[in-house]
């Protein structure tokens, strides 16, 4: 492959443009990148090796920016963030590393979400078991879900007999059939 142009960016990265079958294929690298391949030019000839870094290194690029992307719309655990990049067409390795970088920047707290989300679905009088469902259906691990609703608990933020004594009063539930029902119903 023909580099056939090169850029830098304002992002402190350099643009490649790499011959492809419909004109140049555009790629972003890092400086260190450029800096390790010897500063080649245009009209420069890469190999196999110097081109499967600077593919790896615009797909881990590109993953990231996708990965922040999908997380400016809302939060998502690490594994529902990599579900969506793989679904984007990233690979398991860049969206992984994508995952894990946003989880070092902070951008992704599981946990501060999960007590966020654990106490949104029980102000909605929702018990334990139905808690775990749903939030383990948006990717949350069972023993992180079980682990976050104990400490809720135990800290005396969630209080499930009473919100169960308020479900029991909300719908009128006079009968050991009918409560038996919520509870069935609501995930106590």
């Amino acid at each position: 492959m023909r580099i056939v142009y090169l850029r830098p960016q304002k992002s402190g990265r350099m643009l490649i443009g790499v011959e492809g079958e419909e004109g140049p294929r555009p790629l972003s690298i890092s400086l260190g990148l450029y800096d390790t391949l010897g500063h080649p030019t245009a009209g420069c000839e890469l190999d196999g090796e110097a081109l499967g870094m600077i593919l790896r290194e615009d797909e881990e690029y590109r993953a990231m920016k996708k990965a922040l992307y999908l997380l400016s719309f809302s939060d998502k655990s690490v594994r529902a963030l990599i579900t969506r990049l793989r679904q984007a067409g990233f690979s398991a390795d860049s969206s992984r590393s994508a995952a894990e970088e946003c989880v070092r920047l902070g951008y992704v707290n599981e946990d501060g979400q999960l007590r966020r989300l654990v106490m949104q679905e029980a102000a909605k009088l929702r018990g334990p078991r139905l808690i775990l469902s749903k939030l383990g259906a948006k990717g949350y691990s069972a023993s992180a879900i079980r682990r976050v609703i104990d400490e809720l608990v135990s800290e005396g933020e969630l209080d499930f007999k009473e919100s169960l004594a308020r479900l029991y009063a909300e719908e009128n539930a006079e009968t050991d059939e009918d409560r038996r029902a919520l509870r069935y119903k609501h995930g106590y």
